[in-house]
């Protein structure tokens, strides 16, 4: 009887510890409302929400607050550092709502699929602090481009469909049609937006997610 009873004991032990193991395994989404920033899933093949305190009153401090989250290493094995250890930022800057940030030469040196998951990861990361409206992304004082050679320019949520945890291996570029009511709302304007998607996305959440960010920070609709 006592051996009886000693396996299920044993039993219940190792239960509750592949439980616990499970549950340490989990990635934390963050509340609605609590500040996160982004980091690289444990594989590597998407980005994903982490929990994250940001701190800072006014824009630069929360700025400030987001990189030094981006360039510490997490404790949560479930997610990995944005930057790789030979990727530094030589210098960032605030003006008129841009984050300029400036980088090593060893950002040129990260594959095309992993350094579009980092800038991904930077530029949503930032666009939480207040009064962000996009990025501007450097090396060694030049500007960021392409593989085409053109330069990458500003980028904000438009040039990023939130699809978190997904791989950019399976991204797409389109252009879409969009109406969005004027400052009067007395008619509908049309605006052409050019947006990242990942393939598993439907053309249609697509466009419902672009009608739900609503237009263009840097065009405003007076027509």
């Amino acid at each position: 009887m006592r051996k009886k009873k000693g396996r299920w004991i044993s039993f219940l032990f190792m239960m509750l510890l592949i439980s616990g193991l499970s549950a340490c395994g989990k990635q934390k989404e963050p509340e609605d409302g609590d500040p996160y920033i982004y980091s690289l899933n444990e594989d590597q093949t998407g980005i994903v929400k982490r929990p994250y305190p940001i701190g800072g009153e006014d824009t630069k401090s929360q700025v400030e607050s987001i990189l030094k989250g981006l360039e510490t290493p997490s404790d949560e094995i479930e997610y990995t550092d944005v930057f790789p250890d030979n990727v530094k930022i030589r210098e960032w800057n605030v003006q008129d709502s841009i984050v300029y940030v400036d980088f090593n030469a060893a950002y040129l040196e990260m594959e095309t699929v992993h350094e579009k998951l980092v800038r991904s990861a930077l530029v949503q990361s930032l666009l939480q602090a207040d009064q962000v409206a996009g990025v501007w992304i450097s090396v060694e004082e030049n500007a960021l481009k392409e593989t085409d050679g053109k330069v990458v320019g500003i980028l904000n949520e438009d040039d990023f469909v939130e699809n978190t945890g997904s791989s950019l291996n399976s991204y797409q570029t389109t252009t879409l049609k969009l109406y969005f009511a004027n400052e009067s709302g007395s008619k509908l304007v049309e605006q052409t937006v050019e947006a990242k998607y990942n393939s598993n996305l439907s053309i249609e959440k697509l466009i419902v997610e672009k009608v739900m960010q609503g237009p263009k920070k840097a065009e405003r609709i007076r027509r």
